[in-house]
């Protein structure tokens, strides 16, 4: 008897949510990603988090956003050609 799979990893991609309506009294300031993955002290919080919460996974994708965020200046600083840092 074949083993059936149950669960299937779902894609998911920002730019494919639908942009909602807001009523003229709400207000919402504009959330950049960006400037929160250049901030290395945030970075450094969620990861540590991550590890004390035995999440690889999720320490995996802070890490990759991050690096490719701050590919460049990661390079740099650990004295190796940009290429090299993936």
């Amino acid at each position: 008897m074949q083993k059936k799979k149950t669960s299937k990893k779902q894609d998911f991609c920002f730019e494919n949510t639908p942009v909602m309506k807001l009523s003229k009294r709400a207000s919402l300031e504009a959330h950049h990603p960006d400037h929160t993955l250049k901030d290395v002290d945030k970075v450094g919080a969620a990861l540590l988090e991550c590890l004390m919460e035995n999440d690889t996974e999720a320490f995996i994708e802070i890490l990759d956003a991050y690096l490719r965020i701050n590919r460049t200046q990661t390079a740099k600083n650990a004295h190796m050609a940009r290429s090299t840092v993936q």
